[in-house]
């Protein structure tokens, strides 16, 4: 019985999974592993392409992120897609709040600190 495997577990998480896995308490867990695969974020073309296609997606016709304002959201999410909504979300909701016609860099440092302080 103890040379065949009782169950195959497969764990899916964000970076910050394998940066808990590598604390000590989790070395007979991390141990185990047989196999790490790990997703880098979004470059920052990639992001801006991912905005850009769901605001089109949205039936958005016109520019709402300014370029600068892009590569904010890339470097504050780190190129992670649940990130980079969660960004955009807040943007437009500070935007909103301000009357902007167009989301800038500015606007994506009030939202993301927004996001940290809950």
């Amino acid at each position: 019985m103890d040379s065949r495997d009782k169950a195959v577990v497969i764990l899916v998480g964000t970076t910050k999974l394998n940066s808990m896995l590598n604390y000590s308490v989790h070395e007979a867990m991390r141990q185990r592993i047989i196999m790490n695969f790990n997703i880098e974020g979004m470059s920052k073309d990639e992001t801006r392409q991912y905005v850009l296609d769901k605001l089109k997606g949205a039936g958005c016709i016109k520019d709402v992120f300014a370029p600068e304002a892009l590569e904010a959201i890339t470097n504050y999410s780190e190129g992670a897609p649940r990130m980079v909504n969660r960004i955009c979300n807040a943007c437009l909701n500070v935007g909103n709040a301000e009357g902007s016609q167009i989301i800038t860099a500015e606007t994506v440092r009030k939202a993301h600190e927004e996001l940290i302080l809950g």
